[in-house]
C-alpha cells in the first residue's frame, strides 16, 4: 500500500496499478483500496475498466454494511460516478443524529458549500459545526483563515501544519511574502504534480508575474494629447530582489512639439524613474525618485504611497508626489510639474462586479515652480467580469470630474507658442472644469507591450468607450488596440494603437492619439 500510494500522488498511475494488484490479491475485501485502484485505473486512462470496478462496489452488500468507514468509501464512489449532490442526498438519507453520521453530514456539505459565491454560509457552517464540538480538517480551517483576513490562525496554521502547496502559497500571499510565494508556485509547476494541484499554482504564478513582472524592455511610443506631441524611446528594467523588495527602472528620451508647427520641437527631454515596492504585514509601501533634465529646466521629485489590504476582497491606497510628471495636458507633460494628494479604493462586490474610486488634490507648477493653480478630482468606475479569461472580457462604466482654480497670467520662462509667436497662459496649458461620464468594454488575451507575457504565442486587446465630456458638451469616443507575438523564446514583440476624438485638456480641440513598439524579455523562469 505504501509503494501504491506513493506511486499515486507523484501521478505514476500504472506503477501504482501493479502494487494495488499485489496487495489486493492478498487483501480482496480492503474496500478503500478498492476504491483507490478504481482511481489508479482512471489516472492510467482506463475510463471504462473504472467505471466498471466502482459499479460493482457500490453494489457490494458488504460495503453498504452500517459503519462509518463504510459509508466514507461508498460515498466517496457516489461522487466519482454520479457527482457531488447524489452523495450529498444519500448522506442526508444516513442522518441519524448519531456525532459519527453528523460528522459525516457536515463534511458532505462542505463540499457542495465549496462552490463559487458560497464563502459566507460556508463560514457559518463552520461556525456550526464548532458549537456541535466536531472536526474540523486544517485545510477548511486555514481557508477560513484567509476568508476572514486572520493572519494570527494564518500564522499558526502555516507553521504548524503541512499544507498543499497552492494553500501554502495563498498563506504567504495574505501574509504578504508575495515574492516568496512565486517562487514556491514556479518551483511546483512540474510534471510531477497533479493537474489538480497544477493549474492552481500556475494561476497563483500568474497572478504574482502581473502584479511584479520582472524582466526588460525597450521601446519607441508617440502620444498625441491633442495638438502636442511627445514622441521618443523609453526603456524599463525591473527585478525582484528579495522576500520583501522590488525595485524599476523606468527611462525615456524624447521631444515635445506643437502639431503642424514648422519651428521644430517646443522642448528635449530626459527621464529617468526609480521604484521601489517594500511588503508589509498588511499591505505594501510604494517609494519612487525621479529626475528630468530638460531644455526649459531640470526637476527631480519623489512620491510615497501606502497600500492597505483591508479585506480579502478590498483594498485602499494613500500617496503623496512631490514635483512629478503631470499628465493634466500634453504641455503641462513637457513644461510643467505638479504636487498631488490622492486616496483611492478598490472593492469586489461580487465574483464579477467591483468598484474602484479616487479622489485628489492637486497643485499645478511650472518646472522652474512658478504656481499655476491647484485642482480636486474625483473618478468612479464600475466593470463588469463577462468572461475571465480565454480571453478576458469586461465592461465598464464611470465617471471623471475634475475642476481648477487657476492663475491666469502669463508665463515668463517658458518658450512662446510656436503656432503664432505668444506667450503661453495658464489657460494655455490647464482648463478650469473636465467633466466625463462613459461606458466601455474591454476584450483581450494578455496585454500587449507588458513587461512580461502572460500568454502563450501571443497578445492581443482591443478595448472602447464612448461618452459625454463637458464642459463642450459634446459626445467622445476612445479607441486602443494592440498585439504581441512570442519571438526567442519567452521574449514578446508588441504594437500598440490608441485613438480620443478628444482627449483630456487638450490644445484646440484636437484629436490625439497614441502609438508605440516594444520589445521585452523576461527574467528567471
Amino acid at each position: 500500500m505504501p509503494f501504491a500510494a506513493s506511486n499515486q500522488l507523484l501521478n505514476r498511475s500504472k506503477e501504482a496499478l501493479v502494487w494495488y494488484q499485489r496487495h489486493l490479491e492478498l487483501n480482496p475485501s480492503d474496500w478503500l483500496s478498492q476504491a483507490a485502484f478504481a482511481d489508479a485505473l482512471e489516472g492510467a486512462q482506463y475510463y471504462d475498466a473504472a467505471l466498471r470496478l466502482r459499479h460493482r462496489l457500490l453494489e457490494s452488500p458488504v460495503l453498504t454494511a452500517a459503519t462509518e468507514e463504510n459509508y466514507r468509501t461508498w460515498l466517496y464512489l457516489l461522487v466519482a460516478n454520479y457527482g457531488q449532490k447524489t452523495a450529498h442526498n444519500q448522506a442526508l438519507a444516513w442522518q441519524d443524529g448519531s456525532p459519527s453520521m453528523l460528522q459525516l453530514w457536515f463534511e458532505q456539505q462542505l463540499g457542495l458549500l465549496g462552490l463559487p459565491e458560497q464563502e459566507q454560509q460556508k463560514s457559518h457552517w463552520l461556525r456550526w459545526a464548532q458549537q456541535k464540538k466536531l472536526i474540523i480538517s486544517d485545510f477548511e480551517k486555514m481557508e477560513e483563515a484567509l476568508r476572514t483576513m486572520n493572519l494570527a490562525e494564518v500564522q499558526r496554521l502555516l507553521v504548524a501544519q503541512r499544507m498543499p502547496r497552492a494553500q501554502q502559497v495563498a498563506a504567504l500571499n495574505v501574509l504578504n511574502f508575495g515574492h516568496r510565494a512565486a517562487a514556491i508556485a514556479v518551483s511546483e509547476l512540474g510534471d510531477e504534480q497533479s493537474v489538480n494541484s497544477r493549474d492552481p499554482l500556475r494561476r497563483q504564478a500568474l497572478e504574482a508575474l502581473k502584479t511584479f513582472p520582472q524582466g526588460a524592455q525597450i521601446g519607441w511610443q508617440q502620444r498625441d494629447f491633442g495638438g502636442v506631441v511627445y514622441s521618443g524611446a523609453k526603456a524599463s528594467v525591473a527585478k525582484v530582489l528579495d522576500d520583501r523588495w522590488y525595485a524599476r527602472i523606468n527611462a525615456d528620451q524624447g521631444q515635445l512639439e506643437v502639431k503642424d508647427s514648422k519651428k521644430g520641437a517646443l522642448t528635449n527631454e530626459k527621464y529617468v524613474e526609480l521604484a521601489l515596492n517594500r511588503q508589509l504585514s498588511r499591505g505594501s509601501l510604494d517609494l519612487s525618485i525621479n529626475h528630468s533634465d530638460s531644455d526649459v529646466s531640470s526637476r527631480s521629485g519623489i512620491s510615497i504611497a501606502s497600500n492597505w489590504q483591508v479585506s480579502q476582497k478590498s483594498s485602499l491606497s494613500l500617496g503623496y508626489d512631490w514635483r512629478d510628471r503631470s499628465e493634466a495636458s500634453g504641455l503641462m507633460y513637457g513644461l510643467g510639474q505638479e504636487n498631488r494628494l490622492w486616496l483611492r479604493g478598490y472593492r469586489q462586490v461580487t465574483g464579477r462586479d467591483s468598484i474602484s474610486w479616487g479622489v485628489e488634490k492637486t497643485q499645478y507648477e511650472t518646472r522652474d515652480n512658478k504656481k499655476l493653480g491647484s485642482g480636486k478630482g474625483f473618478e468612479l468606475q464600475l466593470a463588469h467580469s463577462v468572461f475571465f479569461e480565454h480571453p478576458t472580457w469586461i465592461l465598464k462604466a464611470g465617471f471623471d470630474y475634475q475642476t481648477n482654480a487657476l492663475n491666469d497670467k502669463n508665463l515668463s520662462g517658458l518658450p512662446s507658442n510656436p503656432g503664432d509667436g505668444v506667450p503661453f497662459t495658464t489657460g494655455s496649458l490647464l482648463s478650469e472644469t473636465y467633466k466625463y461620464a462613459y461606458i466601455g468594454t474591454s476584450l483581450q488575451r494578455g496585454v500587449p507591450g507588458f513587461l512580461n507575457r502572460t500568454e502563450p504565442q501571443y497578445t492581443w486587446l482591443i478595448d472602447g468607450v464612448i461618452g459625454r465630456q463637458w464642459p463642450d458638451n459634446k459626445m467622445t469616443y476612445a479607441l486602443t488596440a494592440g498585439v504581441g507575438v512570442q519571438v526567442m523564446g519567452d521574449d514578446e514583440l508588441a504594437f500598440t494603437f490608441g485613438y480620443q476624438s478628444s482627449p483630456k485638456n487638450q490644445l484646440k480641440s484636437q484629436s490625439g492619439a497614441t502609438l508605440g513598439v516594444s520589445y521585452s524579455l523576461r527574467f528567471g523562469r
